[in-house]
Parts: C-alpha cells; structure tokens; sequence
C-alpha cells in the first residue's frame, strides 16, 4: 500500500539486508545477524535509514509469521534506541508573522478564483482551515461524511474506520470558526 509500492523497501534490503543476511534460512535469522545489518547501516552514518530499516524488517517477520513462514521474529526485542537512534518530539510553532501570512495565502475568493501566493483551490483551502481548527489528520478528515457531521450541536464523529488508531471513535467539537 505504499505510494512507491515498496521501492524504497526493496532498494534498502538490496543495499543492507540481502548482501549479509539474504541467504540464510528465515529460521536461522537471529538478532545478532539483524544487528549486524543495522550496525552496519549505521556505520555509513544514515541514522533515519536505520530506524526506518528496522521497521521494515520487523513488519517483514510480522508477515513472515502471519503466514506460518517461521514461528520467531529476531526484530521483537530490538529498538531503535539500541542503535543510538532517539527519537525528538518536533514542536514547531508558527510565529506572528507566519500566522498572518499563511492567513492571506488562504483567503476564500468569493469568484471561485484562485486567490492568495498559495494559489490553491478553495476546497484545499478549507480543508487547511479545517485541519487547522479541528486538529484533526489529513485522512480523518478525507474521509469524513456529512452523516458524521452535526453542525447544530456542533459536532464530528470520527469513525473507528477512519480514526488514526482505529481503535475507537471520537467525537470533535467544532468551534464556530470551523462551522463557518
């Protein structure tokens, strides 16, 4: 399902899996052969290449082991903080002058045209206001349908379908401005 269909999957296991580890039995694989692919990886200084390789091969053995092709996954106990990687929250804010100028890059243009430095179309544009308003993700709010919106108690159901985690469903307040 990813948008380069694995490309980037295939090319890092050409790179760093296959040449060490791509001959051995799958029930052979242990964690000391997976450290050494991502020790490996690391040495060449690609530290984000080496937690996303992780990740890859941890959802590889989660395939191999849903579909009885070995028992064991070597990746289990491995994290990324093992080899050095540590994640840092971002926290990004936008400053004032940033504010108000993302503000004129969204204005709506009553003729339909494409108002504003972003040249965007005016539903992208409120969807931008909506996200913005609302907090909500890009895919929770494609997904939305009118029947999950109640704008007279101001409210929006995010599906289990459609919510991040798929775990439950969740309920959002809309403020006037997203109403609006």
């Amino acid at each position: 399902t990813r948008k380069d269909e694995g490309e980037s999957v295939r090319k890092a296991f050409c790179k760093d899996v296959f040449p060490f580890i791509g001959e051995r039995p799958l029930d052979e694989i242990r964690k000391a052969h997976i450290a050494g692919v991502l020790d490996r990886a690391k040495s060449r200084g690609v530290n984000r290449s080496v937690g996303v390789l992780l990740s890859s091969l941890r959802q590889m053995f989660r395939f191999a082991i849903s579909r009885d092709y070995t028992d064991r996954d070597p990746t289990f106990s491995l994290t990324k903080k093992d080899f050095g990687i540590v994640e840092t929250e971002r926290s990004r804010t936008l400053d004032q002058e940033e504010i108000v100028l993302l503000a004129c890059n969204l204005v709506i243009d009553e003729n339909n045209k494409l108002a504003g430095e972003a040249r965007l179309k005016d539903t992208t544009k409120l969807a931008i206001w909506i996200q913005l308003s609302t907090c909500c993700r890009i895919g929770e709010l494609v997904h939305a349908q009118w029947s999950d919106i109640d704008l007279d108690n101001g409210t929006w159901k995010i599906t289990q379908l459609d919510s991040h985690t798929k775990r439950h469903q969740q309920t959002v307040l809309l403020s006037d401005f997203s109403i609006a």
